[in-house]
């Protein structure tokens, strides 16, 4: 039974339903009517829809979207699919913004083994973009559509037409490869191509062709040279911009064979750039810890804005004046405070996390939230402009925690401001609130992680709880105590504030300025001695945004 919309485009429709047998939430796709068929060629699409519906329907891989079933109805094509709660990699970019080069290739390797896999199949995507790539509860990705795909002619050599594509162009105009553009036939590297766009837009947030009209773009795609990513992106070096190119090369023989094939020129560009990475960071530090994510970590990016191409010359000169000034300004300025800083650089380095590690620098958590690469990327849990954090909650009858990954601290005082942007149900009880001396499971399995946790209900039980949870098992650690804050917490809709102080096996808690609990004792001899912070939000489908983040040790 179809239960709401999910979305819809120019040729299809999402609906969310709920199956009976087996009982589960899916997605239907629904493929609309197309005005440039007449009734004869939109029958022999509704054919080959099915055909190749059935073939692609055989991909079995962990990062394609498997389809249950499809078939028409009324003269609707339609295809059944899992339900993925993280939505799309498109309305991820929307909140994210640019991808780290770590979090572009942890997508990449997903990517370029569903289609490496599809294309040894015969199956070509002929479709590749971020709203046909979709993601599970855990941020994972998996390429959708391929009940759209064409099946790999193998008696048609590759630039020739072949009788179903000449008189169709299948696909988005924004990510066509040429061939796809020119209507001839598709093998693999076509799917290469789109995949190089869609790359070129994680990293950038922009597409490299922009026409006002699917013709002029896909006469873009064709003959346009693409724009570089350095002139977009100021981190991007030469080794990562010549990949992309290559990826992006208008005859199929000139770009990579094989999606796998991207994937590995990516990577070893990627660690090209790692070796000049900011210096400050111990990179040794990004593995063998027990408290490191498999996550890919994200980060924040700067992205030079648009110019026209117009006065190139003018604008040379004009910029070699003002660069001359700058470096005039900078000798004068810029190296005395090299000089007079350069001890305090230094002690911003961030120590190896093992489990007895503290933070040695309190200036490095005056503002965690600077250190977005420390935070957990995800479709659940991103940053706006004004570096407030976002977790929002997908599982049902299961909580979510985001952990400050690297910052393993002891005694601490940590402020930070939280407020309910969306709740399922008023009439549940949703707490949230923060986690503290937390130790993670390396594969992040939440029932073998063992942590403090201090959360409160604002609209509900209007009640906190501070608790110890252990590999699977809660303890609560101030049962006795009246946990009543209706006279403290603040109206729905409006922020609250909490501070926690750990000191020892001692814990004291305030909101909104005024004390909840104080010298709070865990009876446990074996404690939590130490470990990560982070954020914990109860209630399904519940957001809440978190900001003003300070963390001060002794």
């Amino acid at each position: 039974m179809l239960e709401k919309l999910l979305g819809h485009g120019g040729t299809s429709a999402v609906f969310l339903a709920q199956q009976k047998e087996p009982e589960r939430k899916v997605a239907v796709k629904v493929f609309l009517r197309r005005a440039d068929l007449d009734a004869q060629k939109q029958q022999e699409f509704h054919r080959r829809f099915l055909q190749e519906a059935e073939a692609a329907s055989r991909l079995a891989h962990e990062n394609i979207l498997p389809i249950y079933s499809y078939g028409e109805e009324d003269g609707y094509p339609y295809i059944i699919m899992p339900y993925m709660p993280g939505g799309t990699l498109a309305a991820y970019l929307a909140r994210r913004g640019p991808l780290s080069f770590k979090e572009a290739q942890w997508y990449l390797t997903q990517l370029a083994a569903a289609l490496d896999f599809a294309h040894e199949h015969g199956c070509v995507h002929c479709d590749v973009k971020p709203a046909n790539i979709l993601l599970n509860s855990a941020g994972e990705a998996m390429l959708s559509d391929f009940g759209i795909a064409r099946i790999a002619r193998t008696d048609i050599a590759p630039g020739q037409t072949s009788p179903e594509q000449a008189h169709e162009i299948l696909g988005t105009p924004d990510y066509i490869s040429p061939e796809q553009a020119r209507g001839l036939s598709l093998d693999g590297r076509s799917d290469v191509y789109s995949l190089g766009i869609t790359l070129f837009f994680a990293l950038t947030k922009r597409l490299p062709f922009h026409g006002d009209t699917s013709i002029a773009l896909a006469l873009l795609h064709v003959y346009e040279p693409p724009p570089s990513l350095a002139l977009i992106r100021g981190d991007i070096n030469l080794a990562m911009d010549r990949v992309v190119l290559k990826a992006l090369a208008k005859q199929p023989e000139d770009r990579y064979q094989t999606a796998g094939a991207l994937l590995a020129a990516f990577s070893a560009a990627v660690a090209s750039s790692d070796k000049h990475a900011t210096r400050s960071i111990d990179t040794s530090l990004l593995a063998d810890s027990e408290f490191f994510s498999p996550v890919m970590p994200a980060s924040t990016i700067q992205v030079k804005p648009a110019r026209s191409q117009h006065h190139s010359g003018l604008w040379f000169i004009r910029g070699l004046i003002v660069s001359v000034a700058l470096l005039v300004v900078v000798a004068a300025i810029g190296v005395p405070l090299f000089f007079q800083h350069e001890g305090s650089a230094k002690s911003r380095i961030i120590p190896k996390p093992v489990a007895t590690a503290t933070i040695s620098s309190i200036d490095m958590l005056h503002h965690p939230f600077q250190d977005q690469a420390d935070w957990s990327p995800s479709p659940f849990f991103y940053f706006d402009k004004q570096q407030h954090y976002y977790v929002d909650n997908p599982h049902q009858n299961e909580s979510i925690i985001a952990p400050f990954y690297r910052h393993v601290l002891k005694d601490f005082k940590l402020t930070v401001t939280m407020r309910e942007t969306r709740r399922q149900n008023d009439f549940v009880n949703d707490f949230q609130g923060v986690i503290f001396r937390a130790s993670l499971d390396q594969a992040n399995r939440t029932d073998l992680a063992s942590y403090y946790q201090f959360s409160f209900d604002p609209y509900g039980s209007l009640e906190y709880q501070f608790q110890r949870f252990d590999k699977g098992t809660w303890v609560n650690l101030n049962e006795d105590a009246n946990h009543d804050i209706s006279t403290i917490v603040a109206p729905p809709g409006k922020s609250n504030t909490i501070m926690v102080e750990a000191r020892g096996n001692s814990f004291s808690f305030y909101m909104n300025n005024t004390l909840v609990v104080s010298n709070v004792v865990d009876p446990n001899p074996k404690g939590f001695a130490s470990g990560l912070v982070g954020f914990y939000v109860e209630g399904y489908q519940e957001e809440v945004v978190y900001s003003n983040l300070s963390i001060v040790t002794p």
